[in-house]
């Protein structure tokens, strides 16, 4: 990985807060996730979280003449600045209490970034990059760099103790396992599971946010997030009651790109249907309305589908195949191994059925004002599923389609 510190000091934004910093006798760190993501060869530096020794009413001084203000995080240590719009949090060096009942920490002030940096969630987020002199200097307590490189989530400091503090750790960490390819230590399972009730303490709405990011992605992410969250007894708190019984089938979406709210939507479906009261299961995943409304059309889809997996099959073999691989069956193969002979030749055959070769009757504005909802990535996950139902009659005009979207069937 090509490291990309330098290019984050030089960042003009950067350079705009440590110039204001050079004439004090405070010291000035960026820490968080754009260190992270640098040390990671990432030039998105869009989240900059600068932390200093300088206390609240001191920051405040230092930078007032950069930009306007944001004072609500000031008791919690934390000044916010706009530099040309952007919005960046200048934080005091901290210490943290929790309560045992609470996993909002009592803060307290602390003169050494060492402090700091070691309350925090995972190593590779605890590295920090001194901007305030003439060039970047790396800090890395708890071997952050080595753990990016090797792909392992470990805690600064013992992960039990880490996970009791702030339980909503465990779903980061499901999150970044299941988002940037990390794998989890020893100690860090351990402690998950074995403090899984301290979730109760959550409110469902943090979770979900964390949750979303899942969804925002891929049926990848989706998929290997549950099956981890399952691993380690915490899949109810992030997925609710769902049960997905036929794993083999879900791991087909991969194949297919599906986007990962789409994948939520096919796990539901998948969820047989009297053991889940689908307004229920949203409501508890604290959805905003819309998308609940969306994902609730995407399921019923889901659920009129016939040989729903095949169909998704038959959807990538058009898509990603040209005639002569579909002649030779060797990409049906490869997509359809986990059917049998009869289910592999009728994909193969419908794969070959020319009336697919033109594009689908409807678009994503129709589907837009059919579901009446904005754009998003629930259109996408819409259209998926009417080119399934495509398959079925290759014949269906634009009508028929989004009447599968309006009608009782599919409303």
């Amino acid at each position: 990985m090509e490291d990309k510190t330098q290019a984050l000091f030089e960042h003009p934004v950067v350079r705009k807060i440590a110039d204001c910093f050079s004439d004090t006798r405070f010291s000035l760190y960026l820490v968080g996730g754009c260190v992270r993501d640098a040390v990671d060869g990432r030039d998105d530096f869009s989240d900059l979280d600068f932390t200093t020794d300088a206390l609240p009413e001191q920051i405040e001084t230092i930078v007032g003449d950069v930009g306007p203000l944001w004072l609500a995080g000031k008791r919690f240590g934390t000044i916010g600045v706009f530099v040309k719009g952007e919005k960046v949090e200048i934080t005091t060096f901290r210490g943290e209490v929790y309560e045992e009942d609470s996993r909002k920490p009592e803060v307290t002030f602390s003169e050494f970034i060492e402090d700091d940096l070691g309350r925090r969630d995972f190593t590779v987020n605890a590295l920090a990059l001194r901007v305030d002199g003439e060039s970047a200097e790396l800090l890395d307590y708890h071997q952050g760099v080595r753990d990016l490189k090797d792909k392992i989530l470990r805690t600064p400091s013992d992960p039990t103790v880490t996970i009791q503090e702030d339980p909503l750790r465990a779903v980061r960490a499901v999150r970044f396992a299941a988002t940037r390819g990390f794998r989890l230590s020893v100690t860090l399972q351990y402690a998950i599971r074995r403090n899984v009730d301290r979730l109760e303490i959550v409110a469902p709405e943090r979770i979900m946010e964390e949750c979303r990011k899942i969804f925002s992605l891929d049926a990848h992410n989706v998929h290997r997030a549950f099956v981890l969250s399952r691993s380690l007894d915490i899949n109810t708190f992030m997925f609710g009651m769902l049960d997905l019984r036929n794993l083999e089938a879900f791991e087909q979406l991969e194949i297919m790109n599906a986007d990962g709210y789409t994948a939520l939507a096919l796990m539901l479906a998948d969820t047989a249907v009297e053991e889940l009261e689908l307004d229920g299961y949203l409501s508890l995943l604290h959805l905003p309305s819309g998308e609940k409304d969306a994902i609730k059309k995407i399921v019923t889809i889901a659920v009129y589908l016939k040989d729903l997996h095949e169909l998704f099959t038959i959807r990538s073999v058009r898509r990603n195949a040209t005639p002569d691989e579909f002649g030779s069956g060797a990409i049906v193969g490869n997509l359809v191994f986990g059917f049998d002979g009869d289910q592999k030749a009728k994909i193969a055959s419908v794969a070959l059925d020319q009336r697919l070769d033109g594009p689908l009757p409807v678009d994503g504005d129709d589907v837009m004002d059919a579901m009446n909802c904005p754009p998003g990535p629930f259109v996408g996950a819409a259209l998926k599923m009417l080119e399934a139902v495509f398959c079925i009659d290759p014949d269906s005009t634009r009508e028929e389609l989004l009447a599968v979207l309006t009608s009782s069937k599919g409303a």
